[in-house]
């Protein structure tokens, strides 16, 4: 029993034995398969040398930048349309319009230099909408041919704003686009058909060139422009707005014969323009076109059938105007205050309305054709006129006896001999209009005619009446009618002069003498 006991002992520390001597052999055989499989891996990583290199399927950055001389360089992606969108959204707000084309509704980016696009999403971009970029801070801007309409206000205000540009393309500049701006000069391109009123007011610019293609210059389209020198007006231009050009530095101005109105004060206040020509073409100068120039002469063309009330008023150094025929009407006012010696009225005149050549102190003598119907009032007063010639064809107007008579009207115009002492009014005379002594100054004695209806305002003002007797007849008196007439001692008036009132006509009871049938 005890030898098999120790049988199996033997036989388990036998087994023990044999598994420790192989497991070292089975590591080492283990550990050097591994070496192997390494090593293998390490021979097949090495290149053929006689089996060209493949491609590698996924080219790493390096390998990108080195070009392939048999293969053409790959075009790079495009994503500007996208890009762009998302970069013009941050600057703009966009509309679309009717024609379905983009409007830029409001400008909302910073920038200080801005270009405008040709288009947005694949459509043209064709407006700049109303006060889109009103009161920003923007100091340049390019607008693209695209465009053909810049809205109202659209860049009023901009105060910073020096350059702008605009490219062919555009066809219409709105009301006040660039009003209260500071823009040093501008290009306006020839497809602009219409600038519209106030478009360039008040801003810094020293000339500016009118295509052609402007049909239209807006109401005070460039008024108080005071750094605006030099305007050109191209052929095809055919309306200019009132106060166009108000209040500008130009010297000289010529207007094409394709302007059909020259618009009310339009070069009103211009105290530098010397020189105007007044192409063949025109029709109309407006009321105060150019009242308070500097002009020192005018010619007006055949084809002006009006000028308007106050045109050349206060146009003080005016010497020379010359008028031809085809003029219909000389409105009130209308050279006012000037300085020439003579005019001549062409036979097309048919109408001098009232304070036409007022005060043109220097105006010695006057020229009417037989054309001539109305005069109006005081045309011709505080002049020096010693001579009024009448076409001996004209039916309307006579020189008699030194009286310029308005046939008509049956009334005196005007005395023409300044130094008389005495003068009768004719018995068929019904009126004595304004101002008609004015400057007969030596004046003592004036017999008035039974049937006198009217003695108008200022008619013997400052002269040297002494006495003066009134018939019943006359009903009317104008303002100041006597004033001034120091020397008057007696008034005998042989109507009631209980409806008169002396001191509006001038006459100072304290110093005259007033009979009348009710006294």
């Amino acid at each position: 029993m005890k030898n098999k006991k120790n049988n199996k002992i033997w036989l388990i520390l036998s087994s023990i034995s044999a598994l420790t001597a192989i497991l070292p052999l089975a590591t080492i055989s283990c550990d050097y398969k591994v070496k192997q499989n390494s090593k293998e891996n390490k021979e097949d990583s090495k290149p053929d040398q006689n089996k060209p290199e493949p491609k590698p399927e996924n080219p790493t950055k390096e390998e990108d930048l080195k070009p392939d001389e048999n293969k053409p360089e790959p075009k790079p992606k495009n994503p500007t349309k996208e890009d762009d969108s998302l970069n013009l959204n941050k600057k703009f707000k966009f509309e679309l319009t009717e024609s379905n084309t983009w409007k830029i509704a409001k400008f909302i980016g910073n920038d200080s230099k801005v270009t405008i696009p040709r288009e947005y999403q694949g459509k043209n971009i064709t407006e700049i909408g109303n006060r889109a970029f009103f009161n920003s801070v923007i100091q340049s801007v390019t607008i693209a041919g695209s465009i053909k309409e810049i809205g109202e206000s659209a860049f009023s205000g901009c105060r910073n704003i020096k350059e702008v540009i605009l490219n062919e393309g555009i066809e219409k500049i709105g009301a006040k686009a660039f009003k209260y701006t500071n823009i040093k000069s501008i290009t306006i391109p020839g497809t602009v058909k219409e600038i519209g009123a106030g478009a360039f007011y008040d801003i810094d610019i020293e000339s500016i060139t009118i295509p052609g293609s402007v049909k239209e210059i807006g109401e005070s389209a460039f008024s108080s422009c005071k750094n605006l020198k030099k305007v050109i007006l191209n052929e095809g231009l055919e309306k200019i707005g009132a106060g166009a050009f108000y209040d500008i530095d130009i010297e000289s101005i010529t207007i094409p014969g394709s302007v059909k109105e020259i618009g009310k004060s339009t070069f009103s206040g211009c105290k530098n323009l010397k020189k105007v020509i007044l192409n063949e073409g025109i029709e109309k100068i407006g009321d105060y076109a150019f009242n308070n120039t500097d002009i020192e002469s005018i010619t007006i063309p055949g084809s002006i059938k009006e000028i308007g009330e106050s045109a050349f008023s206060g146009c003080r150094n005016i010497k020379e105007v010359i008028l031809n025929e085809g003029l219909e009407k000389i409105g009130a006012e209308a050279f006012k205050t000037i300085n020439i010696e003579y005019i001549v009225i062409p036979r097309s005149v048919k109408e001098i309305g009232d304070y036409a050549f007022y005060d043109c102190k220097n105006l010695k003598e006057v020229f009417l054709n037989e054309g001539l119907e109305k005069i109006g009032a005081r045309a011709f007063n505080f002049s020096i006129i010693s001579h009024i010639s009448i076409n001996s064809n004209n039916k309307n107007f006579e020189i008699k006896d030194n009286f310029f008579i308005d046939k008509n009207n049956k009334k005196i115009l005007a005395y023409l001999d300044k130094e008389t002492t005495k003068v009768t009014i004719p018995n068929n005379i019904k009126e004595i209009d304004d101002s008609a002594f004015l400057g007969c100054q030596n004046l003592k004695k004036v017999i008035l005619n039974e049937g006198l209806e009217k003695i108008g305002a200022e008619a013997f003002y400052n002269t040297n009446i002494e006495s003066i007797t009134i018939p019943a007849s006359v009903k009317k008196f104008g303002y100041s009618a006597f004033f001034g007439c120091k020397y008057l001692n007696e008034v005998i008036y042989k109507g009631d002069a209980s409806n008169i009132g002396w001191e509006y006509i001038g006459i100072d009871k304290t110093n005259t003498k007033i009979i009348s049938s009710n006294n």
